[in-house]
Parts: structure tokens; sequence; C-alpha cells
């Protein structure tokens, strides 16, 4: 048997596009406890531009807005990134794949 990244790729959108409608409801409540201790770690505070990679539901983006930063949330699935705009209207979420982002490097000059 071959590893197919494209079939585990779409298993896991499948899955998370489905789980989006209870996310809120369920499993975010194993997640939410570590939210605090993840700003943290990353030294999240006022001013600073954060972005929310796989965002889901937009939790982590917006306990960063109540730190006073700035952040974009990036999610796969648009039934999360429905959730979030719905509940955080204030906060930008965009669609997006965490595989394909750009590359700093892409627009840097040689030296």
């Amino acid at each position: 048997m071959t590893f197919d990244p494209k079939a585990v790729r779409d298993f896991e959108h499948a899955g998370w596009q489905q789980a989006a409608a209870h996310y809120t409801t369920t499993f975010a409540h194993a997640t939410r406890g570590f939210i605090d201790d993840l700003l943290d770690a990353a030294g999240v505070g006022t001013g600073m531009r954060v972005l929310d990679l796989a965002c889901g539901p937009g939790h982590v983006a917006s306990a960063a807005t109540e730190r006073r930063a700035l952040p974009v949330g990036l999610e796969f699935s648009s039934a999360m990134i429905a959730l979030a705009r719905g509940d955080y209207p204030g906060i930008l979420f965009a669609g997006g794949d965490a595989e394909a982002l750009p590359s700093p490097r892409a627009h840097s000059t040689p030296l």
C-alpha cells in the first residue's frame, strides 16, 4: 500500500467539514483549557500580529484579541470559517491551506 497524501488531506477535510456543526459543544471543551498557555508560550500581547493557523472556529484568535493582539485566522474547512466569522465578526478569517503557505524566501532577493 502506498501513502497517498491527497487521500489523507481529503479525509481530514471531510472530517472537519462534518465536525464543525458540533465542534463548539464537543471538542472545544478539550482544547479551550490550553488556549492561554499557548498564547503565553508564544508571548502574544498588545499589537502583536498573530497567524492562527488551522484556526477552526476561531477560539484562539478571539483570545488573542482579548490580549489586544491582531490575529488573522486561516483554515481549510469552509464550515469552520463560517463558524469563526459568525462568532467573531471583528476578526479576519480566511480560507487557506496550511500546507501551501507562501515562503518568505519566495519574495526575498538572493544575497
